[in-house]
């Protein structure tokens, strides 16, 4: 559904006669996992997603090839079918934020301008911002789709999570063909850990082991995969030990923009690209890696998995410091109420040094705060 509500956005604002569906044949900068769709099977769910998008028609020009298929080689094709007209590459905010990595990006910029579609919330100003630089090194033109985001990613798709998110015709598609069955979750934790220890020094490395063992147990009380929240603590400081120029370096491989204020920004880019490693290096799946990347300032609507991974990193056993007793008797009450009480330890120590939280910060505080009002029956 996310693809059918950034392709239509495409078609309404830059008044497309014609919006091509591509699926990719053998793409070059992944390898399919094994029991992936055929490219027939995907030419076919693409075919019946089509039918919910203004003007779209699928382009099956690389799904048959069997050599690697690069962007570039097919907009040369659809320029020389399309001679005289104005033609958009539509990508992704992941897609673009990594475009001067792509094959040959001067020829697709002189071939085509480029249609970014937020999927994830990046501000307007970040992504206008990216397209400027991108001008200014390929001469690559940009214009920006307003989209509605819908926040689910294909890998939840494939592992039979919020399937409501897949139009009608494709679900019953994906069932009657048995696509995409989830497989269990089996990350090899001992390598995990192995891996820890060589990132951290003996004292984060003592405090990972001693979040992990607090996840497994908050994950058997409240319900949650037991495996993943440990996978999530080994994980979650595992680029803390990294110093300020390699914390950068590791944003600019795996194109994290930052958001953050000069003061904090410091201490707090460990979740992002610690996140980013379980990602792309472990191939950890969304609950893991957004737990990750929430463990320091949280967010709105944190997930029950989410504070179960900032609770243990707040008070595992060989944690010492101010108000930690606070803390763990209000985690004796609930989630809510432990990570409210750790937020505003927080918070009151960082103005006490005149440093100002994170709004981000900020804001999950106060809808923690008012969770546990609605739940104690107050206004």
């Amino acid at each position: 559904m996310g693809h059918v509500t950034g392709a239509s956005a495409c078609v309404r604002q830059l008044k497309l006669d014609k919006l091509y569906l591509v699926p990719a044949g053998v793409p070059p900068h992944k390898t399919l996992p094994e029991g992936s769709a055929t490219g027939g099977q995907r030419l076919d769910m693409t075919r019946l997603l089509a039918q919910l998008i203004p003007n779209a028609e699928v382009c099956d020009l690389e799904i048959y090839k069997r050599e690697k298929c690069y962007t570039v080689d097919t907009l040369r094709q659809l320029a020389r079918r399309h001679p005289g007209d104005d033609l958009w590459l539509v990508v992704g905010t992941d897609m673009f934020l990594s475009f001067e990595n792509w094959h040959q990006p001067e020829e697709i910029s002189r071939l085509v301008r480029l249609a970014a579609v937020s999927r994830d919330g990046t501000p307007p100003e970040a992504l206008l911002a990216h397209a400027q630089k991108l001008e200014e090194r390929f001469g690559t033109k940009t214009d920006i789709v307003q989209n509605q985001v819908v926040e689910v990613s294909s890998t939840e798709i494939r592992q039979g999570e919020l399937c409501t998110q897949v139009p009608d015709g494709v679900a019953a598609y994906i069932r009657r063909h048995g696509l995409y069955q989830p497989e269990p979750f089996k990350p090899d934790l001992v390598h995990l850990r192995a891996y820890a220890k060589r990132m951290l020094n003996e004292q984060r490395y003592r405090h990972t082991l001693g979040c992990e063992e607090m996840a497994a147990q908050l994950a058997r009380k409240y319900g949650i995969d037991e495996t993943k929240a440990r996978a999530a603590a080994i994980l979650h400081d595992v680029t803390k030990c990294q110093n300020f120029k390699r914390q950068l370096q590791l944003c600019e491989k795996y194109h994290i923009i930052l958001f953050y204020t000069k003061e904090n920004e410091k201490k707090l880019l460990h979740a992002d690209t610690g996140a980013a490693v379980a990602k792309h290096e472990f191939n950890m799946p969304p609950d893991v890696v957004q737990a990750i990347s929430r463990h320091t300032i949280g967010a709105p609507d944190m997930s029950v998995f989410d504070k179960v991974l900032f609770a243990a990193d707040a008070c595992e056993s060989s944690r010492d410091y101010d108000g930690l007793a606070e803390i763990r008797a209000a985690l004796g009450k609930g989630l809510d109420e432990c990570l409210i009480a750790s937020m505003q330890n927080t918070m009151d120590h960082l103005r006490g040094h005149g440093v100002t939280p994170e709004k981000q910060a900020e804001d999950t505080l106060h809808w923690l705060k008012k969770r546990v009002r609605e739940n104690d029956g107050g206004e």
